[in-house]
């Protein structure tokens, strides 16, 4: 329920909100979903909310918040279905568990930012900064991260399935379990990152850097490793299904002598 002296506030108008916010509102807040929608309507500047902001649950399904400043805020379990949060600034804020299908972040920072068990089903995360960004077990199923610089984050058990992950910049990054199935990593830089037990069946990573990946247990299968770069039979001589994998035709050529020289020796 809307906080009445909000509400109360929010009615005089802009001048007498923004003036009210800054003295009142310094401190963690209780700033509602209800109110925030009636804001908007009214032409109320949201746009530097409340430090640590507090918007648990509220519903704000399809709302346009593009360069807004939420850093810090708690949105745990809010509903952000298809809402435009292009240009955020989303450093620390916590979405765990929250309902970001759709949603565009596209430009935003999420550094620092935890989205545990998130929902970005067909999230457009264009460019996105998200720096030591905790995604474990999120669902990312189509999303679309293109040239997203995901640096040291930790993405183990999400779902990107069919993801989008074209030019990312993924240096460091942990992806443990995850299921790739499909995922496009074309021209990725994969340098130092984890995918140990992940799933990249059929998986593109044409022409990405995999210098130093961890890829034990990892699933091959169908996996297209074609003009990697760094690509070695270390890389790849822990995984599942490495056999099936699908390489340029020197390196296929070198992997073929390997498996009959392990024949010849059994």
């Amino acid at each position: 329920m809307a906080n009445p002296e909000h509400l109360a506030e929010l009615m005089k108008g802009v001048e007498s909100w923004n003036e009210w916010k800054s003295i009142h509102l310094i401190n963690p807040s209780t700033f509602s979903g209800t109110e925030l929608r009636e804001a908007l309507q009214n032409g109320i500047d949201v746009y530097s909310l409340p430090f640590r902001a507090d918007l648990r649950g509220a519903d704000l399904e399809g709302i346009d918040l593009n360069h807004i400043d939420l850093c810090w805020a708690d949105l745990r379990g809010t509903n952000l279905a298809g809402a435009n949060l292009q240009a955020a600034n989303l450093m620390k804020t916590d979405f765990c568990q929250a309902n970001l299908s759709g949603a565009i972040l596209s430009g935003a920072s999420l550094q620092d930012a935890v989205m545990t068990q998130a929902d970005l089903n067909g999230a457009i995360l264009i460019k996105t900064s998200m720096i030591q960004t905790r995604l474990r077990g999120a669902i990312l199923r189509g999303a679309n991260l293109k040239q997203a610089r995901i640096l040291g984050s930790f993405l183990e058990d999400v779902n990107l399935k069919k993801g989008v992950l074209e030019k990312a910049d993924l240096k460091g990054s942990k992806f443990k379990n995850a299921n790739l199935n499909g995922a496009t990593l074309e021209g990725a830089d994969l340098r130092a990152s984890n995918f140990c037990g992940a799933d990249l069946e059929e998986a593109s990573l044409r022409g990405a850097n995999v210098r130093s990946v961890k890829l034990c247990d990892a699933n091959l299968n169908r996996t297209d490793f074609r003009d990697a770069h760094h690509l070695t039979w270390w890389t790849v001589r822990d995984a599942k299904n490495w056999k099936k994998g699908i390489y340029d035709t020197a390196f296929g050529k070198m992997l073929a002598q390997i498996i009959q020289s392990n024949e010849d020796e059994d």
